[in-house]
């Protein structure tokens, strides 16, 4: 089963992940979301707070803003981030559910290049987005030189390395 955090604060997703202190630690199975309970995500340096996800073996992360540096580090550890939600946590966790997330980014926001597939949850844990795997579905983006590349749906950018620089591609 896949596991999924939600960075929470005061019953709300928390608006920026790199300060927050408390990740609500979720199971997804075939009947719902199955909450596993809260953990401190509170660390003095960000790779404590990556390794903190990993421990709790979390896949996909839920969060507000993420700092480039803390959103490579995440991806560099394969976790699946869905950045700029912000809404009631119980509210979210439906939307998550039923593949809404997009009515729930913050103002201004409307996702953009860290969400390998659009961050959708599909049936089996995929990208959902009216396509099949292997076709192309926007770009992949290097955030060191600015090099891309189109993306391929179903193989998540982040997966993939910059030719130029070695650094982890995002979605562009």
């Amino acid at each position: 089963m896949k596991r999924i955090g939600l960075t929470v604060w005061q019953g709300r997703i928390a608006p920026v992940f790199d300060v927050a202190r408390t990740l609500e630690v979720l199971e997804v199975g075939p009947d719902g979301l199955h909450s596993l309970g809260k953990i401190s995500i509170e660390a003095e340096f960000p790779w404590q707070k990556v390794s903190k996800l990993k421990g709790a073996q979390v896949k996909t992360l839920i969060c507000g803003a993420v700092s480039r540096c803390m959103l490579q580090m995440l991806m560099g550890a394969h976790v699946e981030v869905i950045p700029y939600i912000t809404g009631e946590v119980e509210q979210v966790k439906r939307a998550f559910l039923e593949n809404r997330l997009t009515d729930f980014f913050m103002p201004g926001c409307k996702g953009g290049g860290f969400m390998p597939g659009q961050g959708q949850r599909g049936r089996r844990g995929q990208c959902q987005g009216g396509g099949k795997r292997g076709q192309v579905d926007g770009v992949c983006v290097c955030p060191q030189c600015g090099y891309q590349e189109p993306h391929t749906r179903g193989v998540p950018c982040f997966e993939k390395k910059c030719p130029k620089c070695n650094t982890a591609l995002t979605r562009g």
